[in-house]
């Protein structure tokens, strides 16, 4: 039940699975706290209410990355402590322990490269497409994204529907 060997330390699937699910995860919550939930507030008339209100937009927001936070540490900490006492998974002791260019434009390759760096034994460093867990690139791509997304929401948010009148 080993996942890979070939040079590196065989490991179990559960082992060299779970940073990719903790990505998609957080990647998941993100996506339905803030994207999904915040349409539905606009076309619901929660927001335009909101507006009525003394409280500035900025704490909105605030609010709901708090809230993915939250969610987010809460579901990776579950997630964690079921791989390990079910599956036995080693945890990591330590924190600093044709497609697929495609896929490197997107965050979730760079979450999910993260992840991994931390969970799967240093070994596995040189099965990475790079060979290389590249942390400082990570961590530019995913500011990237964090500002690019920040500015389209300035530029294109509305508290409430365009046709709304």
């Amino acid at each position: 039940e080993s996942a890979i060997g070939g040079g590196a330390p065989e490991i179990d699937f559960t082992q060299y699975f779970l940073p990719g699910m903790i990505a998609a995860g957080i990647f998941l919550v993100s996506f339905q706290t803030l994207a999904i939930t915040i349409a539905i507030a606009r076309d619901d008339g929660t927001l335009r209410r909101l507006r009525g209100t003394p409280m500035p937009p900025v704490s909105y927001f605030l609010g709901k990355i708090g809230m993915v936070l939250v969610t987010a540490v809460a579901q990776t900490a579950l997630l964690l402590a079921y791989a390990a006492l079910i599956y036995r998974v080693e945890l990591p002791t330590e924190p600093a322990s044709w497609f697929q260019h495609i896929a490197a434009i997107f965050p979730l390759k760079w979450m999910a490269q993260g992840m991994r760096s931390v969970f799967l034994p240093p070994e596995f460093e040189a099965a990475e497409v790079s060979g290389s867990w590249q942390h400082g690139l990570t961590a530019i791509v995913l500011l990237v994204w964090l500002i690019v997304g920040l500015v389209l929401c300035v530029r294109t948010f509305r508290w409430q529907r365009r046709d709304a009148g």
